[in-house]
């Protein structure tokens, strides 16, 4: 199958990097390891784990919104995100 893509310019930038770092030997290389990568995830979990941790928020006592609460949500998300 030949399929012909345009990224916007951040996502072909990465593209490019990933190729000229050596990790990749070509830009196609990335879009089907990308691909694979994503046709393996399973997303229901990923849902329930979400609904799980939205609930027990919604349930819990709420603290102020302060910047550092943002910073340990955003590293959290980040977490979650990178299977880390």
């Amino acid at each position: 199958m030949t399929l012909t893509l345009n990224l916007p310019s951040k996502l072909g930038d990465y593209v490019a990097a990933q190729v000229a770092q050596g990790f990749y030997a070509d830009e196609e290389e990335v879009i089907r390891d990308a691909v694979r990568r994503h046709a393996g995830m399973d997303f229901s979990a990923d849902s329930t784990a979400l609904e799980a941790m939205l609930l027990e928020g919604v349930r819990s006592s709420h603290e102020p919104l302060t910047d550092d609460l943002w910073a340990s949500i955003r590293q959290r998300a980040a977490q979650l995100t990178t299977g880390a």
